[in-house]
């Protein structure tokens, strides 16, 4: 009794099929798969560099205000051409 279940399950009457093979092979490779793509999402969850909102910020644009005391600063126009410009920015 016990060598006719063996005989039909080495005989394939019983056991798994070509077809079951295939589906554990996928399976177990979905599985791996799976693992690898939590892991990868782990790492780069703990390896990125924290951002307040996501986006990066870039530096506004001086005002003119600003220009025309740099200007004056690094000595691209004199003290009397900064006295003239001024009051047209303050407008």
């Amino acid at each position: 009794m016990a060598s006719d279940r063996w005989d039909r399950m080495m005989n394939g009457s019983g056991g798994m099929t070509y077809g079951g093979v295939w589906l554990m092979f996928l399976l177990g490779l979905f599985l791996v798969v799976l693992l690898g793509a939590a892991f990868y999402v782990a790492l780069r969850a703990v390896t990125a560099p924290p951002s307040a909102s996501g986006r990066t910020v870039e530096p506004l644009a001086p005002s003119p205000r600003e220009v025309l005391d740099l200007r004056l600063a690094h000595g691209e126009i004199s003290a009397e051409e900064y006295s003239t410009a001024r009051p047209l920015l303050d407008q």
